[in-house]
């Protein structure tokens, strides 16, 4: 009996499936306030998460377009069961309640939130390398019971801060200390199994060192999802 109850477990394990979209943008298509690094913040990303077995989509630059996004999220929402795991990445501009798509067409947060709290998994995370990226926890509870806020919200500063790209790190500070943590040097206790918690703790730390202090990551979220494996090395 316990040995099929082990055989049960491994299988359900297994069936557990990881869901990501990538998007980062460079050129704005307006000729000024481009970018260097988002489109490599989010292929560098790519690496990670292909390495772990995930289904991943990429969009960059043009492509990112909230019509785009949309599009390869309601794709994502009908093949994620309730087991799987589903995460969303976005680097570029940002500013207060929104990141900036190509054309600076703007997606609120709230939007995005409520787009992906209809999915039938609750384990649902996405992480936001945009100055102004803390906005998204007002926008998706009302500043409120940020304990029962779905998705979980990963933000690279503050509401009031810019999020930094650095031409020493070939990244944004957040995104380059996330793929780190990620690949890893996040795992503190040493079970090879990076936890949302123990990155987060990670990226808080090593983002506000590389700033000097001006640079603080948030978290926003359900705390029954921060023990959630997001990869294992």
């Amino acid at each position: 009996m316990l040995l099929l109850f082990m055989v049960a477990a491994v299988v359900s394990i297994q069936a557990q499936k990881t869901y990501v979209l990538l998007t980062g943008v460079n050129n704005y298509g307006t000729g000024q306030n481009d970018l260097l690094y988002p489109v490599k913040d989010a292929k560098e990303l790519k690496q990670v998460f292909d390495r772990q077995g995930a289904t991943v989509a990429i969009l960059t630059s043009k492509y990112v377009t909230r019509k785009n996004i949309d599009r390869k999220l309601d794709a994502i929402m009908k093949l994620a069961g309730p087991e799987d795991k589903i995460i969303f990445f976005f680097s570029g501009h940002g500013c207060p309640s929104a990141f900036c798509c190509y054309g600076f067409d703007l997606y609120p947060y709230s939007e995005l939130a409520e787009k992906l709290s209809k999915a039938r998994t609750k384990q649902v995370f996405c992480f936001i390398d945009a100055c102004h990226s803390g906005s998204a926890q007002f926008s998706i509870t009302g500043g409120n019971n940020l304990e029962g806020a779905q998705p979980v919200f990963c933000m690279a500063c503050r509401p009031g801060e810019y999020s930094v790209e650095k031409f020493l790190f070939g990244n944004g500070i957040f995104t380059q200390t996330l793929t780190k943590a990620l690949r890893g040097k996040a795992d503190y206790d040493g079970d090879g199994k990076i936890t949302l918690s123990e990155t987060f703790k990670y990226v808080h730390a090593d983002v506000k060192d590389k700033s000097h202090g001006n640079q603080h990551p948030q978290l926003a979220g359900s705390s029954t999802l921060f023990d959630t494996v997001l990869t294992q090395w």
